[in-house]
């Protein structure tokens, strides 16, 4: 018969060994995540960046316009679909 610290020391390894593949499985996962998630950083730091240099952005959309107007056109195409996606999913509140 076992003893109840052999039980509980026995119920304890099963947990450790579960939890250890859990970690695994984790890391394994978070690894396919992390250049998604260093993209996304890139782009709220090239974001902030253009918050804090207003005429910076100016001049580079100037710059823009007259080498490469149809560039241009289509940037602003892009900007306006990501600005109307923005808007739609701030829109939705998920706590409510």
């Amino acid at each position: 018969m076992i003893g109840r610290g052999e039980a509980a020391a026995l119920r304890r390894a099963r947990l450790q060994a579960v939890v250890a593949a859990q970690r695994e499985t984790l890391a394994a996962q978070w690894r396919g995540v992390q250049p998604a998630l260093r993209i996304a950083d890139r782009g709220v730091a090239l974001a902030r960046s253009a918050a804090r240099h207003p005429l910076l952005v100016v001049a580079a959309a100037a710059a823009l316009v007259t080498w490469r107007p149809r560039r241009a056109l289509q940037w602003v195409q892009y900007g306006v679909m990501g600005w109307q996606l923005l808007r739609r999913f701030s829109a939705t509140d998920p706590k409510k």
